[in-house]
């Protein structure tokens, strides 16, 4: 290949995409693991070729997963999360600083190792959110993190696989590379065409010989192959990455110039640049970094992802309360079973002053089984005082307590059983006559039923006489 006219290699930035099921899966992470825990997490996202003109990199719920399958590791890509715990904390972190820290943590952890892994760890990624729970409204930019001011240049032509190899060559290429990936998941490799063979970057670089790296090849007939399936003309974003490790790892390359094959999907159509690399800064504390994502406008701002109205109102509600009580109880009372006040089913003996508002505490504590037991209607001094009735429920003679109390619990929580019951409970001291007995023995019966049924019995209702036999029947069953 003769040589050209340099020129600044420019390069094409990949796009982020989040799946719904990823902030499903963060949230459930966050209120049951992490809690007030803001540390930075290791994650892992699919790197997607099917939108040609630009690299896709997708998280799912699958991101957190920590074991990788064999055929996985080649199409995922490493990231590092950071999800803060407020919205001012988001938006005042100094997002220069913040790449630069994580991203020298991760490249300082790469290079305490002997040799790569798998040359998939070259290409990484940071996602920086905030999680407003309640609103269900999550804040992210992504981050493909590159050095920031080592510029790479190349001759200015561009040529084919096809046209720089031999048909022959071409062919043991193609048959070595097929045999390659058979074996191992390496988006990066070389190829010495003098040998015919294809090695690991990691058969060849070491990170405690620095001054070794690439001493006894000869560059004339060495490629280094990167995947890259864009039909842009300018090398996708994952080459940008490539390259600044080998500056800082190959200090032999410096004002060199190497052989670089960008593999498209077709092998006839990769391309191939002549790509001359830079000397440069080695001290890693001196060297800056970019790659904040930008959005569609070409602005370098976060994104939003809105999932209030992906979720069925009342599923929302109940998340929403659910989440209200988790909040409190890591602030206030870490110990508190809030399990067992949810599935508990609570009988309240009167749905008067004290039966509404003991239902409504209930109701903010997660209660979702709530029965009122009571004979009386609503009169019209009662809206003003017991929370539950409205002046429509006083009028026309009044609607009965239990069944408007149990019905409006409803309207407040859709998710709550809320039951209400008719029933005048028998009293000492107030004679049944016999045209009473019936009603008054089932009265006796059902109540003994509606004991039974329940966990934790509430006595609110307005005399001594009418709570006498419900403490009597609570206590032979061995309710609360």
């Amino acid at each position: 290949m003769e040589s050209g006219k340099e020129r600044q290699l420019k390069f094409v930035p990949p796009k982020s995409f989040v799946h719904q099921s990823f902030w499903y899966k963060l949230a459930d992470i966050k209120l049951n693991i992490d809690k007030l825990q803001d540390s930075p997490k290791e994650v892992y996202a699919e790197k997607n070729y099917t939108e040609y003109s630009r690299l896709l990199i997708e998280v799912d719920c699958t991101a957190f997963n920590r074991e990788l399958s064999t055929s996985s590791k080649n199409s995922k890509c490493k990231g590092i999360l950071l999800n803060t715990n407020t919205i001012e904390e988001f938006r005042s972190k100094d997002k220069n600083d913040l790449i630069k820290r994580l991203s020298d943590d991760y490249f300082n952890q790469l290079l305490s190792k002997d040799k790569l892994e798998s040359s998939s760890e070259l290409f990484f990624f940071l996602l920086f959110s905030f999680a407003d729970f309640k609103a269900h409204k999550y804040y992210y930019w992504f981050a493909f993190p590159a050095f920031r001011d080592i510029i790479y240049k190349c001759r200015s032509e561009c040529k084919s696989v096809s046209s720089i190899f031999s048909q022959d060559l071409l062919e043991k290429f193609e048959l070595q590379l097929c045999t390659f990936r058979n074996k191992f998941s390496e988006p990066v490799f070389i190829f010495d065409s003098k040998s015919d063979i294809i090695l690991k970057l990691s058969d060849l670089i070491h990170h405690d010989k620095k001054d070794e790296n690439f001493k006894d090849l000869d560059l004339t007939s060495t490629y280094i192959c990167c995947d890259d399936r864009s039909v842009d003309q300018n090398p996708c974003w994952l080459l940008r990455q490539l390259l600044g490790y080998l500056v800082y790892v190959c200090p032999l390359l410096a004002n060199k110039e190497i052989k670089c094959i960008c593999l498209r999907q077709k092998l006839q159509t990769s391309v191939v640049l002549l790509i001359i690399i830079p000397s440069t800064e080695t001290n890693i504390e001196h060297i800056l970094w970019t790659g904040w994502e930008a959005n569609k406008n070409g602005k370098l701002v976060p994104q939003l992802a809105d999932m209030s109205k992906v979720m069925d109102p009342e599923i929302l509600a109940e998340k929403s309360i659910s989440l209200n009580l988790t909040l409190m109880k890591w602030r206030l009372l870490p110990s508190l079973n809030i399990e067992i006040i949810n599935q508990m089913k609570y009988l309240l003996l009167g749905a008067g002053t004290l039966g509404c508002g003991v239902a409504r505490s209930l109701l903010a504590w997660g209660a979702q089984y709530i029965s009122f037991v009571d004979c009386g209607k609503v009169s019209l001094s009662n809206p003003v005082r017991q929370s539950l009735y409205l002046y429509e429920d006083a009028i026309d003679g009044g609607k009965p307590k239990a069944l408007t109390a149990a019905k409006r619990l409803k309207q407040i929580n859709p998710c709550v059983l809320s039951t209400g019951h008719w029933l005048k409970i028998p009293m000492p001291g107030h004679p049944v006559g016999e045209s009473q007995f019936t009603e008054t023995n089932e009265a006796l019966e059902n109540l003994e039923n509606l004991i039974k049924e329940h966990d934790v019995i509430f006595l609110l209702t307005d005399s001594r006489e009418s709570r006498w036999l419900p403490t009597m029947l609570a206590a032979y069953h061995e309710k609360l």
